[in-house]
């Protein structure tokens, strides 16, 4: 399986893809914290730091993924996700 796979099927399976955004938060602190700390971008980088963490995958990777292999409804869940382990993230580092 291509990592472009992987990632539509990590950012797909809701258990996954939480442990695996609370894995980079975790694991790329500084990062996080220059990206978690603005108001855009937010979504899309704990997307792809969770694919990078898990798999290697690349922001290329992670992009193509998103747009041509996952469905409108995964990524709603994906989003969903992502907005509460950045909640979780800022109750944490504030």
């Amino acid at each position: 399986m291509s990592k472009v796979q992987a990632s539509a099927r990590l950012l797909s399976d809701p258990i996954n893809c939480r442990d695996a955004m609370v894995r980079a938060v975790n694991e790329y602190p500084i990062s996080a914290r220059q990206h978690l700390t603005k108001h855009t971008g937010r979504q899309p980088w704990i997307g792809q730091a969770a694919c990078n963490v898990e798999l290697g995958a690349t922001e290329e990777e992670t992009r193509i993924a998103w747009n041509f292999y996952m469905s409108q409804e995964a990524q709603d869940s994906a989003n969903n996700i992502a907005d509460s382990v950045i909640a979780d993230w800022e109750i944490n580092n504030a």
